[in-house]
């Protein structure tokens, strides 16, 4: 596995919708809230929350709270 932490400020990108096929991505929130894509459905995801995107699925995600956002990405298998 492989993870990426970063740190979105309000407003920020983190990653336009995309899909990947070689591999699974899990979102957790560290701080912040996030809003995700995953397929047809978007979600807010908040501290300590998470959501996972199988792969060949389109996902997303952008900080739509007023504070920076910490996400964790983690992807298995790492690549």
């Amino acid at each position: 596995m492989a993870v990426v932490e970063c740190l979105l400020e309000p407003g920020a990108l983190g990653a336009a919708p995309h899909a990947h096929h070689g591999h699974a991505e899990h979102l957790l929130v560290a701080s912040g809230e996030v809003r995700c894509v995953v397929g047809q459905r978007e979600v807010a995801v908040g501290p300590d929350g998470w959501v996972s995107a199988p792969r060949g699925v389109r996902h997303g995600f952008r900080n739509v709270g007023q504070v920076p956002a910490v996400p964790r990405s983690v992807v298995t298998p790492a690549g």
